[in-house]
């Protein structure tokens, strides 16, 4: 004679192996990639007027600097720049202690930037394409 509980558990493991497994016929459901900004910040070194300035790599395949800019963590802004919701600010996200940033959006056009006090600083402009992180470098006085 079969315990109640068995069945119900044998059932309810077959439902959830099913669910694990995995379809790559025509009907399967494809995720797209996040789309969004993908971006460092970088902070004027006001101490290389002074020193010689030697190339460093930035992180993250940003490339190398020699100017004085070193990365930064600081809050990024995001706002819309075209359409009835122009200037609204949709995201915002905390950079890194190596100024990495990201921050998921739909497509379209948007302003990235740091508050300064009283004003916006290191402003770009990115249009953010479907299924893509549109690359940005903010650069801070």
């Amino acid at each position: 004679m079969r315990k109640p509980g068995v069945s119900v558990a044998i059932l309810l493991a077959l439902v959830l192996f099913s669910s694990c497994s995995s379809s790559t016929g025509p009907s399967a459901t494809k995720t797209s990639a996040p789309s969004g900004i993908y971006g460092i910040v970088l902070e004027w070194d006001h101490r290389a007027q002074t020193a010689p300035l030697t190339p460093s790599p930035l992180p993250d395949g940003f490339g190398t600097t020699s100017s004085g800019w070193i990365p930064v963590g600081a809050t990024v802004r995001v706002k819309i720049v075209t359409g009835p919701t122009a200037g609204t600010v949709v995201a915002h996200a905390k950079a890194d202690s190596q100024g990495i940033f990201r921050v998921p959006l739909q497509p379209g056009r948007y302003k990235a930037y740091v508050q300064c006090g009283a004003l916006p600083c290191g402003t770009k402009t990115v249009t953010v394409r479907p299924g893509q992180l549109a690359r940005v470098v903010l650069e801070l006085p």
